[in-house]
């Protein structure tokens, strides 16, 4: 979680000529100011001016934090108590949790307008960090995230929301292939599994959000920083370089860098 706020934080000042690009947006909504239309539309504006509005998704990312520790919690104690580990007592990381979702949120809002790219920010962001605490913890990434993610993202690009339902429906199919594909042939070689197939899923949901160009790059990301998790961290504590690593949080923070990058 800290890594994943260290990064989207990173792009903070990247995002203030997106952020006035977005919020031209309201021009679709027919508010052109707080001098302008009904007192519904100039209360509408008021609440939904860029500051404001980025407080309440500030506070609301909180909220919503503490929503996801509770089905983090649900989703570890389907699990076996060998896997869980020291994550099955959570109570400890509800506030981390919570400050990551608002931080989350409130980039959300700074990148996109009110509207669907908003709406579907939010949701991906959202899942995306509840699997990599997940996976961090246990190596699993739960197909009762993982498929729901993946249609969503088809969902909301029948709109093109964030890329048209071509690229979407390619990205989903070749981001399953190309990780199932690098396992078999891991496996080929060294006689066991390389990835599981959760990564598989995730790298198929996401590509069902962000479209198939979105692909190589992020894996090039989460490459990079998986292995500069294990050169790096683990040789600096000592571990044992040669232990599983998992590979789903980094998907998930490379997923959620393209996603506040390049937008919508």
């Amino acid at each position: 979680m800290a890594s994943l706020n260290v990064a989207m934080m990173a792009l903070w000042s990247s995002l203030g000529t997106e952020r006035r690009d977005a919020w031209r947006g309201w021009e679709t909504l027919g508010v052109a100011g707080p001098a302008a239309g009904t007192p519904v539309e100039r209360a509408l504006f008021f609440v939904c001016s860029p500051p404001l509005w980025q407080l309440l998704l500030l506070l609301l990312g909180l909220t919503a934090g503490l929503a996801l520790h509770f089905a983090l919690l649900q989703l570890l104690g389907n699990l076996p108590r060998r896997r869980v580990g020291r994550l099955g007592n959570c109570r400890l990381c509800r506030w981390p949790l919570a400050l990551s979702a608002g931080v989350l949120f409130l980039l959300a809002a700074l990148r996109f307008a009110p509207g669907a790219a908003l709406a579907g920010a939010i949701l991906l962001s959202s899942a995306l960090l509840l699997l990599a605490v997940v996976d961090a913890a246990t190596l699993r990434l739960p197909d009762v995230v993982t498929q729901p993610l993946l249609w969503l993202g088809l969902l909301f690009n029948l709109g093109a929301t964030f890329v048209p339902l071509s690229d979407a429906v390619c990205g989903a199919v070749i981001g399953y292939l190309m990780l199932w594909g690098v396992n078999g042939g891991y496996r080929l070689v060294y006689r066991r599994h390389g990835l599981g197939a959760g990564d598989f899923k995730l790298l198929a949901a996401l590509g069902a959000w962000l479209g198939w160009r979105a692909l190589p790059p992020l894996l090039l990301l989460a490459a990079t920083g998986g292995l500069m998790c294990v050169v790096c961290v683990r040789r600096w504590r000592g571990a044992d370089l040669a232990a599983p690593l998992a590979f789903g949080p980094w998907l998930a923070l490379a997923g959620a860098l393209l996603l506040f990058w390049n937008g919508g």
